[in-house]
């Protein structure tokens, strides 16, 4: 069975810096059955098939050309939900018992190799069977589970992969905001649609005429109920986004994470609800829950162990690296003091030079306030060695807050117009960012 064709490929610096554990085992792996899927178009093949036959015999009769075709649309519409049904709920999987080998350059299972460069997201998965999984995503390929019986099996995978909760932000897809609040949101779609159709049938003029202007309208509507949401979870936090607006959760301020079912029938939302220290409750829907297929479930699980990866962390709040911040000074400036720092050109007889490995665990510690973990990015850039560009290309891949993120690979990619800009935003002049949330 191949599971996996060769998808090698030179291994990334950011892979190739870190050194990790090797992972072989035994384990079971199910895959999407592609010929399962295939026969969702069934219903089209025949169409098509019928409508050839038509031809080749003559043609329709008259005034049959609008039912035949009609006829067809039925049958293609059928096939396209036949076929997103099969895909989503992947009934027949294909198993098989193969040797996992997982390491800094990607997965080896069943004679095929998948680098780690082609891997969008590896995440642990308690599915609704009460099995375990560790689910592997790819661009445009189908998904890989594998059963791994045991949750701690799937967190040594998922390190030796690179792919842990403190090593890699995950990412997932959600639905529309809209249905946050389940009720307000569908009570409020439908209030709009009434007032849009009442509004055509008593306003003067032709009621058809009418009814074509507010049809654009409902469409709006519909297509904000179904523009997704993503969510990426890393170590630090949260962040939710949603028609360009973005708001970061850290680690810090959440206090529980539970999932949850909102709605009736087969217009039930099921997502995550975050309690927050603040006492707010911080609704994300991931899907109705007919296409649930542990979606829910997984987000949940990473976001507790992004928790865990938070409260692990090694910032200790007495090990402050001093002259880190930014004061007063003009970001040219700041930037220039903060590489000075980490060159060692601030040392004299009575100050020691800051040692780099106190820098690098400021940067890394999930936990540390965000203007210093910015500023020690910035002064490891004095540091001009491949594997210090490759050790922060590292550190950002596990960064969920965007500001952050940006500003580290700003760094490591030597522009330093866009960190002036991504270091604006985390510490305005005369004024210390918070390092728990931001919105926009």
């Amino acid at each position: 069975m191949d599971l996996l064709r060769d998808r090698g490929r030179p291994i990334s610096d950011t892979i190739a810096y870190v050194q990790r554990e090797r992972f072989a085992e035994s384990l079971s792996v199910r895959t999407r059955n592609r010929y399962v899927v295939a026969l969702g178009l069934a219903p089209a093949l025949v169409g098509v098939v019928a409508a050839f036959e038509t031809i080749l015999t003559g043609g329709p009769e008259p005034g049959g050309a609008v039912p035949m075709a009609r006829f067809l649309l039925a049958l293609v519409m059928l096939s396209g939900i036949l076929t997103t049904a099969l895909f989503v709920g992947n009934p027949v999987p294909l198993r098989k018992q193969v040797r996992v080998v997982a390491d800094g350059s990607g997965l080896t299972l069943a004679g095929g190799n998948l680098a780690a460069a082609a891997i969008r997201s590896a995440v642990l998965v308690p599915a609704h069977d009460g099995s375990t999984l560790v689910r592997i995503e790819q661009a445009w390929r189908p998904r890989i589970d594998i059963h791994v019986g045991d949750a701690n099996v799937g967190r040594r995978l998922l390190h030796a992969l690179g792919f842990d909760a403190s090593q890699r932000v995950a990412p997932f897809r959600g639905t529309s905001r809209i249905f946050a609040n389940w009720w307000l949101g569908t009570l409020g779609l439908s209030a709009l649609v009434g007032v849009a159709l009442a509004a055509a049938r008593f306003l003067p003029g032709n009621w058809a005429q009418n009814v074509s202007y507010v049809v654009p309208f409902a469409l709006l509507l519909a297509a904000f109920s179904l523009i997704p949401s993503r969510i990426d979870v890393g170590a630090d936090g949260v962040v939710v986004t949603w028609l360009g607006r973005r708001r970061f959760i850290a680690c810090g301020e959440i206090s529980y994470v539970e999932g949850y079912v909102d709605g009736f029938g087969n217009s039930r939302i099921s997502g995550v609800r975050l309690t927050l220290q603040s006492g707010e409750i911080y609704s994300i829907p991931i899907t109705q829950q007919r296409w649930q297929n542990d979606r829910t479930s997984a987000v949940v699980q990473r976001i507790r162990e992004a928790m865990e990866a938070h409260r692990g962390g090694a910032y200790d709040d007495g090990a402050v690296v001093v002259g880190l911040g930014r004061n007063d000074m003009s970001l040219a400036a700041w930037i220039r003091e903060l590489r000075a720092i980490g060159a060692g050109a601030n040392a004299t007889l009575r100050t020691a030079p800051v040692d780099p490995s106190r820098l690098w665990a400021l940067l890394e510690s999930p936990r540390a306030p965000i203007e210093e973990r910015a500023a020690a990015a910035v002064a490891l850039s004095a540091v001009q060695d491949d594997d210090a560009n490759a050790r922060l290309r590292v550190a950002a891949e596990s960064i969920a807050d965007p500001r952050l993120r940006v500003a580290i690979e700003a760094v490591a990619g030597a522009d330093d117009e866009a960190l002036e800009a991504a270091l604006a935003e985390i510490a305005p002049a005369r004024a210390s960012s918070s390092p728990s949330s931001s919105s926009s």
